[in-house]
Formats: structure tokens, sequence, C-alpha cells
């Protein structure tokens, strides 16, 4: 049994996910064997406590040293319930808070965990004796989840810990296929770093509830009241980062097709392909209450609601099969054989704000103002599917004044007409105006495309694996002039055409975007 544990151990540091048999532990079965430390049933003195006569350990955990599921790496929480109150609880429910890329999909699972003498070492094992009746997940935003274990029917009796021996560890397994582990503790953008724990009787009542960052009340963690919106945007690199960008492409008529701005110029990130889909490209921002200006607006809602303030319905298009998104998307679906159904958020006008404009000048939104010398309007017309026309609205319980609001703006029983904004005008520093991407802007550079050559006729790039292919063309104003979506490619250099038409020569920025990873490029063009 020695030399088998050994060679677990040393697979686990090696991250060779299958070699790895995670061992069953039963209450009171000595603990395996190890190289280099020791384990213990205990929880150490240098583990935090929360509380006194009701209090709980915990420890944030762990590091490539640790044996953990899949035997993989990663950050998760252990937890020690210590009932020093002098009365027994008859069934508790335990939360733990966290934070997730929205529309993952992940299981929450419970397991065993052990300490060493080492803060920087433990092992996990699973064992049935301490799983509660239920475990659920609870989305409170979002990126904000919390895990429910329902321990109704387990008693803490006094004087004892739960579990009597180490500690439960908390593990949020990711089901998809690109991602075997979501690493909840280090995903959360700024402003929503929520984490923290809750003990409840098994009616509900609040025993103790702490952050992870004080000795807390007998409450629940607190909740951020930001929520996220998509704002348009002609660059994704004009984004935080490149999880707040998504692409959304909508498959609208392809019998005498006739998608078309009916007024210029378009806005920031809303484009007609050469074949008459229609896209958007969104930056993805968060407000706890939207910005008031003299003139009602509305943006994407990304959230399970609107800002304070603002009020949010649907728009159901009847489009057809092939639709498509990259990024985070969720609430809204925009997937291939469904119809499409975009959430947004209604933002009334305050005809007393002296603001110009809601939103960072670099984006647009989607308003019917009158064109003034800094803002300009233009009118989208998507031909959504017209053979048995079932566009339609999902209201919320919006009321009638407010949907007129709603139709001024975004309107059609049959084919979709949107109005939507840009700043043309002064106020814009040059550095603002102007675009600078020589360097790629994806993290992960080792599976980012790579811009190989450009001329009048076509871009070359490089693919490191199989998908699409967004390649997008701007003069050094931030002007678009070509915008091209190529499918199912497969990995190596392709020449993507395009047609320069009577695009002059000069310096141009050509972006490729490619599962998810951006690559932007000054190039010139004799």
């Amino acid at each position: 049994m020695k030399k088998i544990h050994l060679a677990i151990l040393l697979a686990a540091s090696l991250n060779l996910a299958n070699a790895y048999v995670m061992q069953t532990y039963h209450y009171g079965d000595p603990l395996p064997e190890t190289s280099g430390y020791t384990l213990i049933k205990e929880v150490p003195d240098w583990v935090t406590v929360y509380g006194s006569s009701l209090g709980v350990s915990s420890h944030k955990c762990c590091n490539d040293n640790q044996i953990i599921p899949d035997g993989k790496s990663g950050l998760a929480r252990s937890y020690t319930i210590h009932n020093n109150t002098g009365s027994d609880i008859p069934g508790f429910k335990f939360y733990h808070y966290f934070n997730a890329p929205p529309s993952k999909n992940f299981n929450a699972r419970l397991y065993h965990f052990f300490y060493a003498k080492r803060s920087d070492r433990g092992i996990v094992m699973k064992d049935y004796g301490i799983q509660p009746r239920e475990i659920k997940i609870e989305r409170l935003s979002a990126v904000q989840y919390r895990v429910l274990l329902d321990f109704s029917n387990t008693t803490i009796h006094a004087g004892e810990n739960f579990p009597l021996e180490g500690a439960m560890y908390i593990r949020m397994e990711s089901t998809d296929p690109d991602a075997p582990l979501t690493y909840v503790s280090d995903w959360a953008r700024p402003g929503h770093e929520l984490s923290g724990f809750a003990i409840t009787s098994k009616s509900g009542t609040v025993l103790y509830g702490p952050e992870l960052n004080n000795n807390g009340t007998k409450t629940h963690p607190t909740v951020d009241n930001a929520r996220r919106v998509g704002l348009l945007t002609e660059y994704s690199s004009r984004c935080r980062n490149e999880k707040n960008y998504a692409w959304i492409m909508m498959d609208a008529e392809d019998t005498y097709a006739a998608s078309t701005f009916e007024i210029s110029p378009r806005p920031n990130g809303a484009y007609v392909y050469p074949n008459k889909n229609v896209g958007f490209d969104y930056c993805v921002q968060a407000f706890t209450s939207m910005p008031k200006v003299p003139f009602d607006y509305i943006v994407l809602k990304m959230d399970t609601t609107c800002p304070s303030g603002s009020y949010e319905f649907a728009r159901i298009h009847h489009t057809e099969n092939s639709n498509k998104h990259t990024g985070d998307v969720w609430p809204n679906v925009a997937k291939a054989g469904e119809d499409m159904k975009l959430e947004y958020c209604l933002v009334t006008k305050n005809s007393s704000s002296t603001k110009d404009y809601p939103v960072d000048k670099l984006f647009s939104v989607f308003a019917n103002y009158e064109v003034t010398n800094k803002i300009s309007r233009s009118r989208l017309y998507i031909d959504d599917e017209d053979t048995n026309n079932h566009n339609s609205w999902d209201w919320r319980g919006m009321s009638s004044s407010r949907q007129t609001k709603v139709q001024n703006i975004i309107y059609g029983d049959y084919d979709t007409r949107m109005y939507g904004i840009k700043w043309i005008g002064g106020g814009l520093a040059k550095s603002e105006a102007s675009v600078n991407m020589d360097k790629a802007v994806a993290t992960d550079i080792s599976h980012a495309p790579a811009i190989r050559g450009f001329d009048h006729s076509a871009v070359s790039v490089e693919l490191q694996s199989a998908g699409y292919a967004k390649v997008t063309i701007a003069n050094v104003k931030g002007a678009v002039v070509a915008k091209i979506v190529k499918e199912s490619l497969q990995p190596g250099v392709h020449q993507i055409e395009w047609n320069s038409g009577i695009v002059p020569n000069g310096i141009y920025v050509v972006t490729v975007e490619h599962n998810g990873k951006i690559a932007a490029k000054n190039v010139i063009l004799r």
C-alpha cells in the first residue's frame, strides 16, 4: 500500500489527472501514509476560527503540493463547524458563497479534507458519511452564487464538531469540456469578490454568518448590488478584459434578405454582414444604477436583474437556424436552432440631467435621440424571418407608458427596427479617439490567432485550433471599413478574402477574433 500511495503522490504532483484515484474515508479509519508530512484529524492552530460559542474554522486551500479531487490543484474552502453553545443543534443548513463566470455549468461536491502539520499540505478523500440531504447551487447575480448544503437531518451535539474529524471541503467542478475545474476564488471581476458562509437552522434562521474578512454577525454575507449590462463597442480591446467581451450574430432572413442601416452612420458595435445577417459587439460593464440623461435609452441586460432604476423587457426574434455568439451572453439566448431572445434594460430620461451622454463616449446605446453636433443617430432594419412571423415581446409586467418608450427605440410587429446613437462631438482626448493595438490582447497567446499578412484582397491569419475567425479592418480614426466572419476553419494559415474597393492606402488596424482569443495589429495598406 505504501508504494501505491507514493505513486499517487507523484502523479498528483505532476498534475496527471487520470493517474489519481481518490481514496474513500470511513469514520475511524487510519489516515493513509504520506511522503514528507503527517496528516492529522484535528483542526490545526494555524487555521482561522470565526466565532466563539458557535464557530467555524475555515481555510482557503489548496496549492500544488496538496492532493485534491482529480489529482489537480486549485483554490477551494474547507470548513469545520464548532458547537460550543452548550446544547445540540438539531439539523442545520450551510451556505457557501462564491464567484464564478456567468453561464458556466458546474456541480458542487462535498469531500472530506484532512490537514497536515504543515499549512501547505493536506489530502482530500471521499466520505459518504458526511453527505447532506441535498446540495443546491443558487444564483444571486450573473457572477455571484451560493451553495446550499442541507443537513436538516444531521445533529451537531453540544461540544462536538462537524465533521468530527477534519473538515468539509466544498469543491466547484465544472462540467464544461474545456474547463474541468472552475477556479471560483480568483475569477471575480472587481467589486464582486463576494465570499463567505452562513449557518442557519433547518427552518432558515441565521445562527452565524460572517463574511471571510471579519467575525461577522447573524446575517447572510452582503451581496453586491451592481448588475452587468452590455454596451455596444467597436473593438473588444476597449473592454476591461476579454471576459467582458461578447459577440451576438443574428441569422436574419435568407430569402430576399434586406437587413440594412436605413439611417447612417451606424452606431459602434452594430453590423450588417454581406449575407444580411446582423451582428452586435458588446462590452460588459457593471452599474449599481444606470446614469440618467435627458433622453430614454436601452442597454443589453446581462445579469439576473437590471441595475436599480431601469426596467427589464425582452424581444423574441423569429430568426433562421444559425444564430451564434461568443463570450458569455447569459441570460440572452443566441444559439443555433432556437429563436433569438435578447433581454434589455430601459433607462427612462431625466429632463433636468446635465449629462450629454450616459456612458463612456467610446460605447453606443440604443436610443432615438435627436441628432446634435455631439451625437449621431442611426436606424437598423433587421429583416427577421418573415414566413409565419412570430416576433414578440416579453414585457415582464412593464407599464404601458414604458412600453411606449421602448417602442420609440425598438419597434416592429413583424421585422424589427432599432435606433442607436454614438458620440461624435468634442470632449474626446486624442488618446481615446485614436487606436493603438500593436500587440495581441489575448491573455493566452499560445492559443491566440496571428496576423501574417494584409493587402487589398486578403488578410492572412494563422489559427491554432479549429473554429471560426472574425476579422475587422478599421482606419486609424476607428471607422470600420470591413468585417468578415468565416466559420469551420481548421488550424493553420488562411487567406481571408475582402474587397478593399475604394478604400485608400494608409494605416489600418486589423483585429482577429478566434474562439474567444483576440489579436490586433497596425498594418499598412499599399
